[in-house]
């Protein structure tokens, strides 16, 4: 009888529906995950406020807690599988295009990297999508609606929303928690930004999961 070696990351990634699903699935549990996360966010808050005031309330405050950790966790999880999703394909669909004979800005290579990039430096991953939205129009020829406004929109859900919040949480926050009961005033202290960055991230993760299928979907892969 034959023997078959034990299938490998890479084997998987190779596939494109393999690569798809997984993205997907990724995507919406982080979408749940995430939301009931912030939601629970609000009852955290409540018993915060409490447990800032008064120390023995600590219990209450660590059982309120506990199950947004625990989505947290969830989210963080889904949240690594949509990066190394996203790394693979954007190497495969940026090889595909060049492979065709068209040339991008940047290597397959480099666009890939590209997500791993400070910050300062997200413009770059903007960069990539935009000219492989364009070439991806060249190649096929027609005059199907572009994506290009959709990948900007998910520009800023993803990356100037959260950073502006993450400044503006900085800023409501006058030094590092040193307790338990600090911690739980600086959480309360900013639940808005934190509410805000968190809504605009689970649109970002929609709106990223219609960009990757529709490009996937017009370079048939």
């Amino acid at each position: 009888m034959a023997e078959f070696p034990p299938p490998t990351f890479s084997a998987f990634a190779r596939r494109p529906s393999n690569l798809l699903s997984a993205f997907s699935i990724a995507v919406w549990v982080y979408v749940v995950a995430h939301a009931i996360a912030t939601g629970l966010m609000f009852t955290a808050v409540d018993s915060a406020r409490d447990f800032a005031n008064d120390s023995s309330l600590r219990q209450a405050f660590e059982d309120a807690v506990r199950p947004v950790n625990f989505f947290s966790t969830i989210t963080s999880i889904a949240e690594f599988t949509i990066a190394v999703t996203t790394f693979v394909w954007t190497y495969r669909i940026t090889r595909e295009v060049t492979n065709r004979g068209v040339l991008l800005k940047f290597s397959p290579a480099l666009c890939m990297f590209s997500w791993l990039l400070p910050p300062v430096l997200f413009i770059f991953p903007l960069i990539v999508l935009r000219d492989l939205v364009n070439k991806t129009k060249i190649m096929r020829g027609d005059e199907q609606e572009s994506i290009r406004p959709v990948i900007t929109q998910w520009w800023v859900l993803y990356g100037v929303i959260p950073l502006v919040m993450a400044f503006f949480g900085a800023a409501l926050t006058s030094a590092i928690p040193e307790s338990d009961q600090e911690l739980a005033r600086t959480l309360s202290d900013q639940i808005v930004p934190n509410t805000i960055s968190a809504l605009s991230l689970i649109a970002a993760a929609i709106m990223w999961r219609r960009i990757v299928n529709t490009l996937s979907a017009q370079l048939e892969i």
